[in-house]
C-alpha cells in the first residue's frame, strides 16, 4: 500500500490518523504542516475536552439517530 500510494498521488493514513512515507517513518499532520506525536495527542486532547466539541457530538448522534427513526416510520408507513 506504501509502495502504491504515491502512484496514485495518495497517502497512507493509519488509524491514529499518522501518515507514512515508509512502514517505519511515519508522521502526524495538522493544518498542512507535520507535528510531533506529542503535540499532535495534545491538539486531540484539547479538542476533544472543549464543551462545544461535546455538544456538537451530541447533537450530530441524535439528530442522526431521529433521522434514521423517521426514515423507519416513513418507510413503514409506506409499506402499509
Amino acid at each position: 500500500m506504501i509502495d502504491l500510494a504515491p502512484r496514485l498521488g495518495a497517502r497512507v493514513r493509519g488509524d491514529e490518523g499518522e501518515f507514512y512515507r515508509s512502514p517505519d517513518d511515519y508522521y502526524f499532520e495538522e493544518d498542512g504542516r507535520e507535528v510531533s506525536r506529542a503535540e499532535y495527542e495534545q491538539r486531540e486532547r484539547e479538542r476533544v475536552a472543549n464543551p462545544l466539541y461535546r455538544v456538537k457530538s451530541f447533537l450530530g448522534k441524535f439528530g442522526l439517530t431521529v433521522l434514521i427513526l423517521l426514515l423507519f416510520f416513513l418507510l413503514r408507513k409506506l409499506a402499509t
